[in-house]
């Protein structure tokens, strides 16, 4: 079984990030991963570990010639693509070549505009098979876009300890001037138009009502192009009086940062696979996070997080407050964090990827 990864220029670090830990942990033995092309140069700090001899190479969409040609030359029988529009190039590349193309519909695997809005279903029905994180996902899939005969396979994503168990220790509390008593309670993600920051802030102010020892950090990329968002933010917590108790910080050291919080609050408001909902499970921090039908997987029905009602603002504040209250919530965060690395470890993920190849191949 010989599979070469695709990752074209729209695939996120985490993404990236998640494919360069399987290649380092597959065996030869297991399935034959002969190459990892990325359309964005990888940096060091990605690349500090041998990936099995596997060769890495940077290319461009005009390398159709080259990627065929490395496909015939090493006998690929897999692309392994991770966006929808690499779907493309692995099928131009491949063409008449005794090669399938397998689809992971990763967190932000179908956000596309213009064309290539047009061309999801069709590529869709042209992968040779489709890899889903979560039921939900498939289901919501495979219902907007009539896909139902195609062959699918249900994939739970793996956790890279490399990135996550490595972070610096920067104390956000010493930072910020905290005493050990106060909660530090806080949230990441890029400053987008899919990251409700502003909720939280008003999450904060019913907070602050209750007259807690609090200090809510929000963390993440400012964009340019929407730099509203941002002081959207910041104007509402100046408005309310608030921004004592609110710090907002331009970071992408997202492990960094959760891993010192007392409370992770998040607010979902796509359809995403939560990939940051994962991480603060699997670092023993508490999630609270609104509840839909992704949250719910995740969260096993509300057993391995905080579920509040979607746009209740009052229910936020109130979960928040009941685990700030709860001396045994860092306790059961543990237990969830055990659970969680278990079932998003690195080995089960390279154990399903098997039998998925082999089925598809086969």
């Amino acid at each position: 079984m010989r599979v070469v990864y695709l990752l074209g220029k729209d695939n996120n670090p985490d993404v990236i990030n998640m494919t360069l830990e399987i290649v380092r942990k597959t065996e030869k033995s297991v399935f034959d991963i002969v190459g990892v092309f990325a359309a964005k140069p990888l940096s060091d700090a990605e690349t500090d570990m041998p990936l099995n001899k596997s060769e890495l190479c940077c290319y461009n969409p005009f390398e159709l010639v080259r990627f065929r040609s490395f496909l015939v030359k090493n006998k690929v029988n897999i692309i392994h693509v991770q966006h929808i529009t690499d779907v493309i190039f692995a099928k131009l590349a491949s063409w008449r070549l005794p090669v399938k193309t397998v689809l992971t519909l990763q967190d932000k695997a179908l956000d596309v505009n213009g064309v290539f809005k047009l061309m999801v279903p069709c590529l869709l029905r042209r992968s040779d098979a489709l890899l889903f994180i979560l039921d939900t996902q498939r289901k919501n899939v495979m219902s907007r876009y009539g896909i139902y005969q195609k062959k699918n396979f249900l994939v739970s994503n793996c956790l890279f300890p490399r990135k996550v168990d490595t972070v610096e220790e920067k104390s956000l509390r010493d930072k910020l001037f905290l005493p050990s008593d106060c909660y530090l309670i806080g949230t990441v993600g890029d400053f987008t138009a899919e990251r409700d920051f502003l909720f939280v802030c008003k999450m904060v102010r019913q907070l602050w009502k209750k007259g807690r020892d609090f200090h809510c950090v929000i963390a993440g990329r400012r964009n340019k192009d929407i730099s509203g968002l941002y002081n959207e933010c910041v104007s509402y917590c100046l408005k309310k009086c608030i921004l004592d108790y609110v710090t907002l910080i331009n970071t992408g050291d997202y492990d960094g940062v959760m891993k010192q919080f007392d409370v992770f609050v998040y607010v979902v408001k796509s359809d995403n696979v939560g990939f940051d909902m994962i991480k603060a499970m699997s670092l023993g921090v508490p999630v609270v996070v609104n509840d839909t039908e992704v949250t719910r997987e995740l969260s096993h029905n509300g057993k391995y997080a905080y579920l509040y009602k979607t746009d209740d603002v009052n229910d936020f504040a109130e979960k928040t407050n009941a685990v700030m209250r709860n001396e045994n919530s860092r306790l059961i965060a543990e237990v969830v964090k055990n659970e969680v690395n278990v079932q998003y470890n690195a080995s089960s993920y390279i154990t399903k990827m098997k039998n998925v190849y082999e089925d598809i191949v086969n």
